[in-house]
Parts: C-alpha cells; structure tokens; sequence
C-alpha cells in the first residue's frame, strides 16, 4: 500500500473514532406554553446533555406572545413542532372559537392566525411531521391539514351515538411511520362515573389500525411516541389526585406502570431523552427514555408546562470536524483514483460509468469518477 493512501486511511479511521466516541454535545430547544390567567405565551429554553446529567438556561422566557394573551379567563394552550423547527400553537380562551398560529423557533409569527376553528371545548390538541402535515383535534373530530392551512382530510374517534358530541381528544401524537395516536377519557368520578382512557392509532388517512391499542382507568393527559415506546401521561381523582407517565410499545403492550412518578405533559426531542413538566411548581426534568434521571429542575421558572415540545439543536465536536476536515483532503486527494482492475474489454462502474480497458480509468469529461464511502475506501486500500 502507498504510504500517503496508508495515511489517508489512518486519517479517516481517526474521523470515525471521533465521531463515535468524541461528546456529541447534544442539546435541546425546548419550548413551553405556560399555564395561567392572562398569559397567551411561549418561553424558550436550552437543554445541554452530558454524560448522566443535564443543564439548562433560559432564552426567553416570553418568547411568543399569542392573540389570545390578555384575556379575562384563562388561556388554555397546546403545542407541536414539525421538526423542522417551526411552532404552531393551539389556543382557546373560553367563548366559541379556537385558533392555531404558526412561529418560527425565534419566536417570529409566520401565521398568528393560520386557522380559526368552531371549538367550544377547549384547546384543540396537535401533531405535526416534517412532510408538511398538520394535524388537529376539536371534539372527537381529528383533521389533517397542509401546514399552509389547507384541509386534507378529517375523521372521527371514539364511540358514536349519543355520547360522542361530549367526547374530547386530549392528546395527538405521531409515529416515524406517520402513525397517529389518538386519546380521550369518558367517565366523570365527581359524578360518580371513573374515568376510561383510551388510546387508539390510525393512519394518517384516518384508517383505524386499532381503536383500543391501550385502555386505562384514568385520565389521559398528554401523548409522547418515538423510539418504538408510547409515553402515557396519566392523572387520577378527584379526590385523590395523582399523575404519572406509564410506558408501552407502539403494539399496545404496556411495558412499565409508574415509569415516572409525579409527572405533567412531556416532550420526545428524538434523541433519546425525555422532558417531563410538574403540576404546580413551573419545573420540567430531564430523563433519557430509559426513565433515567438526570436533572429534576433542568428548567425552572416556566410558569407551570401547560405543554412542550422539544426538539435537538447538535453541536458537533471541533475535534471531530478536524478529522473530517482532514479526511475530505485526503479522499479528494484520491477520489479521481478508483481502484480498479485492468481488464481486456470495457467494463461499467457501479455507478453506470464506463471504464476504458486500457488503463483502468473512467472515460467521460475531466475522468471524474463520482464514490460512494464504500468506493473512498477501496480507492485507498
């Protein structure tokens, strides 16, 4: 082997260790509809992970300040982010009607007002994917939406008859297949009736793959799904109130009762770790989806998480860019040199070029032989 293609191979083996073991550095946007009278606003944090710990600082805690804010009742909020890093925001401040903005992750209104819907039930829940769909819940009605605000489609969920105008979703969440999970809970224990929660997963066409996939005697919260696991915010009573986040596949097999305790709405960044809001004290922790704790408060002073998305901001390695940069040097130094063999008549590259048979290169303009990272490496050993 030529000492400078020995070199080169050194060098890219050095990236890839760097790039495996190197701290990722990974962190986190974070973003908060906060809970309360006349507030109608967004904070924004950062989320830095370590090696069993996390931190946290906060960017703005009013980032956003929505239509609604300023209103004599409560202001009741939801969330989603196409992660792609815009917003949008639910909200319902009593009366008839609900609207849906969208922002962008600098808190700037790409449309404060995307949509106006009927809704006299409360926040309309919200699930968005980086395929430019929106999709929204009033009632028992989910409607799937471009994110420019134009109808696709809607269904509905839930038992029909005479109960089914009374029946909210209370949470939309979605798959990386572009399932959707589906969530509401009849049942009224101050009248005497407990709660049932059910838990059902369509396509995102409306096609129902299970109207039961999970069923619980308790109220249903919030929704968080990725890596294969269904994360289920749970909340008992009245009298005795408690709340909690139990675990299940995607198939509906429930894999811990309890996972976390004393437990709010919660966000998956898709990098593995778990936020998770508290009722009361404006706190969120930071849990890798293994139910690792790593930072009870890693934010404070959020003004209670009414809802919050999450979604990963990576700061590579310097040190890893070094050996990328390096590799890039080298591997252009001998991109144009493919290793191949001579051969007496012409021959066809895996990339569809032909090969001259005379001296082993490619015929065609400037003799540019287009690799993939397989052909880099054999074009260095």
């Amino acid at each position: 082997m030529h000492p400078d293609r020995a070199a080169a191979l050194v060098v890219l083996w050095v990236a890839a260790v760097f790039l495996s073991v190197a701290p990722a550095g990974a962190q986190d946007s974070v973003f908060v509809a906060e809970d309360g009278l006349n507030t109608g606003g967004i904070g924004a944090y950062s989320v830095s992970y370590g090696p069993g710990s996390a931190s946290g600082s906060t960017i703005n805690s009013s980032l956003i300040t929505t239509p609604a804010a300023g209103a004599t009742t409560e202001v009741q909020m939801t969330l989603a982010t196409d992660g792609l890093g815009d917003l949008f925001v639910g909200e319902w401040a009593s009366g008839t009607t609900a609207t849906v903005g969208e922002y962008s992750p600098s808190g700037a209104p790409i449309n404060s007002s995307l949509l106006t819907l009927a809704d006299s039930s409360g926040a309309p829940q919200l699930a968005a994917d980086a395929e430019g769909h929106l999709f929204v819940a009033v009632g028992n009605t989910v409607s799937e939406y471009t994110t420019g605000g134009t109808l696709l489609n809607s269904f509905t969920v839930g038992p029909g008859g005479q109960f089914a105008g009374a029946l909210n979703v209370s949470a939309l969440a979605l798959d990386s297949a572009d399932d959707l999970y589906t969530a509401y809970t009849t049942g009224d224990p101050l009248q005497g009736r407990p709660y049932n929660g059910v838990i059902g997963k369509y396509t995102a066409s409306g096609s129902a793959l299970n109207t039961k996939l999970i069923t619980t005697p308790n109220f249903i919260n919030g929704l968080a799904v990725g890596g294969g696991n269904v994360f289920v915010s749970l909340q008992d009573g009245p009298p005795d109130i408690f709340s909690t986040i139990d675990q299940y596949t995607t198939d509906g097999t429930e894999v811990m009762n309890g996972f976390i305790s004393n437990s709010g709405h919660m966000a998956l960044d898709g990098q593995g770790y778990l936020l998770v809001g508290s009722y009361g004290d404006g706190t969120i922790a930071a849990y890798t989806t293994a139910g690792v704790l790593l930072n009870r408060t890693v934010v404070s002073g959020a003004g209670g998480a009414e809802d919050l998305v999450a979604f990963p901001t990576p700061e590579p390695s310097a040190l890893a860019l070094l050996a990328v940069g390096a590799a890039a040097f080298f591997v252009r130094r001998y991109r144009c040199q493919p290793h191949l063999p001579k051969t007496d008549s012409p021959a066809v590259s895996p990339r569809g070029f032909s090969v001259a048979a005379s001296d082993g290169q490619p015929e065609g303009p400037g003799q540019i032989f287009p690799m993939s990272p397989v052909r880099v490496f054999e074009s260095i050993a």
